[in-house]
C-alpha cells in the first residue's frame, strides 16, 4: 500500500520498462532489487521480471499482500519461474474481522493467511509485518504466537506512516505509550519462539531504549496501511 501521492501519480509499467530500470540499476552497481507497490502480483509479468533480475545477478525481494499466493496454482507457477531472496507481507491480527477492518477488504485475512502457508510450502523466506494500531495493539503477543504457528521465521513490528489510507482511518492512530508494554511482551515472546529474524520499524528510540529491546534489527520509517 503506497502513499496517497504515489497512488495519484502512478502509471502502469511494462516488462520492458522493468528491464530498462534493471539495466540502469546494474550500471549503477546496485546489488538488490525490491519489487513492491501497490501490489506487484497484479502485473502478469512479475515472475518473469523477478527471474530476469536474478539472472542479472541481483538479490531480489518482494513485498506482497499475499492474496494472489492463496491460489496454489498461482504460487506453484510463480515459484517455478522465480526464486526470491526474501518476501514480506503484513498481517494485522490473528482475528479475521480486525485484519479485514484494517485493510477494508472483506475476506482478505483468509486469503493472506492461505498465501502465507503456500509461500512457506514452496520454501520461501518470509517476514510477516505487524503494523501496530489502536485495533490490534492489545493482541501483539497473540499475533506473534499465531504467526509463529504458521511456520513463519521472520517477524517485524512497525509504527504507522501518517499517509495513504491511514488518512481516512485516523482512529487507528494513537500514542506510542499505549502499546509499549504489549510490544515489549511480543518481542520477548518472539525471541523465545524461534524466530530467526525480529525487526522493529518506525518505533521511537525512547520506547526501544525503555524496553531494552536488544537482539532485534532496527529499521527507519514507519509502514503504510493500504
Amino acid at each position: 500500500c503506497t502513499q496517497s501521492v504515489n497512488i495519484e501519480q502512478h502509471r502502469s509499467i511494462t516488462y520492458e520498462d522493468v528491464v530498462h530500470r534493471l539495466r540502469v540499476a546494474q550500471e549503477k552497481r546496485a546489488m538488490t532489487v525490491d519489487f513492491y507497490g501497490g501490489e506487484p502480483t497484479l502485473y502478469p509479468f512479475l515472475a518473469k521480471a523477478v527471474a530476469r533480475a536474478k539472472a542479472m545477478g541481483f538479490r531480489v525481494t518482494l513485498a506482497t499482500n499475499g492474496i494472489r499466493f492463496a491460489s496454489r496454482r498461482y504460487a506453484r507457477d510463480f515459484f517455478r519461474i522465480a526464486r526470491l531472496d526474501g518476501m514480506r507481507t503484513s498481517l494485522h491480527s490473528q482475528k479475521a474481522e480486525i485484519h479485514d477492518a484494517v485493510t477494508q477488504v472483506k475476506g482478505s485475512w483468509v486469503k493472506t493467511v492461505q498465501g502465507i502457508r503456500n509461500i512457506l510450502d514452496f520454501e520461501q523466506k518470509l517476514t510477516v509485518n505487524i503494523v501496530i494500531n489502536r485495533w490490534n495493539y492489545e493482541d501483539l503477543p497473540l499475533i506473534t504466537t499465531f504467526v509463529r504457528g504458521l511456520g513463519v521465521r521472520g517477524i517485524k513490528y512497525s509504527g504507522i506512516n501518517f499517509s495513504g489510507r491511514i488518512l481516512t482511518n485516523p482512529d487507528l492512530c494513537f500514542s506510542h505509550a499505549f502499546y509499549k508494554q504489549q510490544l515489549f511482551s511480543a518481542v520477548s515472546l518472539a525471541k523465545k519462539s524461534g524466530f530467526l529474524l525480529i525487526e522493529i520499524q518506525g518505533i521511537p528510540g525512547k520506547v526501544i531504549q525503555e524496553g531494552g529491546l536488544t537482539g532485534v534489527r532496527l529499521l527507519c520509517g514507519g509502514t503504510n496501511i493500504g
